[in-house]
């Protein structure tokens, strides 16, 4: 307009001043992104990469949180009178444990690569008459053990009943848990029917794999757990 000001904002008009800054702005831009694809030292997340055990090294068993589909209220292994290691020390590994919530501890169990053991003895306990009854409740309440080894979760060897002309078979069911007992019934020798009893041993069975060409030692590749229940 007739006496009034006009600017031109064209690329081709811009100022010096503006073509600097505007420079300056992309250089400190792409110092940003070239940040970025630094190389760095080699890492992994932990609980993803496999772990190589040689035979007789130890491995781990921790216990995680116990967990129930009738109370939905997971407790802590150790709130209940278990035998205890030494020292408790909480074993989070990933992000994913921790918004699962779990709680993985240690345990005073002690297994090692390729060493077969049986009736080896955890510890020996007593229990008076209100820690018997914290187990009997639990177990009436259908809670479940979570254990994990080389973040594995504990797999459970059940019985598939025969239906009809079909005959019974054990099949594997990988499932996070095992009972922590169970209610005993006339069909079931050696327990009074509606008196709950826990499971007082464990049979541990480490699957695993080597591949000499590949890597040295062993991965651990299943983790199955049976649970039974022995009067001494």
């Amino acid at each position: 307009p007739r006496g009034g000001h006009r600017e031109d904002f064209s690329p081709s008009t811009r100022s010096l001043a503006q073509q600097r800054g505007l420079l300056r702005m992309l250089l400190r831009t792409s110092s940003a992104l070239l940040l970025l694809v630094v190389p760095t030292a080699a890492f992994y997340l932990p609980g993803v990469a496999p772990i190589d055990y040689r035979d007789g090294e130890s491995i781990d068993l921790k216990v995680n949180k116990l967990t129930s589909t009738k109370t939905h209220l997971p407790y802590e292994w150790y709130d209940l009178p278990f035998c205890r290691p030494a020292e408790v020390v909480y074993k989070g590994e990933n992000l994913g444990e921790v918004m699962r919530g779990d709680r993985i501890q240690n345990s005073p169990y002690t297994i090692k690569m390729n060493v077969e053991v049986s009736c080896q003895l955890l510890c020996k306990q007593s229990y008076d008459a209100e820690q018997a009854a914290l187990f009997a409740t639990k177990i009436g309440e259908d809670y479940r053990v979570n254990w994990i080894v080389d973040n594995l979760p504990a797999a459970t060897r059940v019985v598939e009943p025969a239906l009809g002309s079909s005959p019974s078979r054990i099949i594997t069911i990988y499932e996070r848990g095992f009972p922590l007992g169970f209610r005993g019934a006339e069909s079931i020798p050696g327990t009074s029917a509606g008196v709950n009893y826990v499971y007082n041993h464990h049979r541990i069975v480490l699957k695993y794999h080597t591949e000499p060409d590949a890597f040295e030692g062993a991965r651990i590749v299943g983790f199955e757990v049976e649970p039974f229940s022995v009067q001494h």
